[in-house]
């Protein structure tokens, strides 16, 4: 069975920093799973290689996330990992910066009805912030218990939103201008 959450220590965290990490955990939820980094590697499109896979399935089993079950299946321990939301650790970066690289592979790699990208542009003001984050994370917490729901899962998919500034405070780029 599944324990509860997960809230990782920095260190930990640190250790499955890539995107792949988390990917091939839930895929462990999939009925069709074998550890097998040959099967591992197609389902990842190929993206990463057979020796990176074995590491990992090595990691997540020392982190705890990932143990073996009675009939020595490796089967996920806790649902969800997770970090305090405004790590700010290079971790973080990596995670984020290798996932957002994928999502561009992404439409090379998925067709459209196997995806869902929007982007809307706006005017924010720096008060409106702590709200749209608040936002942000009810909306996400929703959708991932929502998929959660499915007793399942046929595919691993990756739910990101994104929310950045495309412009500098004016400010902000004068004091650059100085440095």
């Amino acid at each position: 069975g599944h324990g509860r959450d997960r809230v990782l220590e920095e260190y930990e965290f640190e250790a499955i920093s890539s995107w792949v990490h988390t990917a091939i955990l839930v895929m462990t939820n999939i009925k069709s799973f074998r550890e097998s980094p040959v099967f591992i590697k197609q389902r990842l499109f190929d993206l990463v290689p057979e020796q990176e896979i074995n590491k990992i399935l090595e990691t997540l089993q020392m982190v705890g996330l990932l143990k073996r079950d009675e009939n020595g299946k490796l089967v996920q321990t806790a649902k969800t990992i997770k970090t305090r939301p405004d790590l700010q650790k290079l971790a973080a970066r990596t995670f984020y910066e290798g996932l957002l690289s994928r999502a561009i592979k992404g439409f090379q790699l998925s067709e459209p009805h196997e995806r869902e990208f929007g982007a809307y542009m706006v005017g924010i003001s720096s008060k409106q912030l702590p709200e749209l984050k608040k936002k942000v994370r009810t909306f996400m917490s929703e959708l991932y218990e929502w998929a959660l729901q499915n007793g399942d899962p046929e595919e691993v998919y990756a739910l990101t939103f994104g929310a950045f500034p495309l412009t500098i405070h004016y400010q902000r780029n004068q004091q650059i201008g100085r440095a």
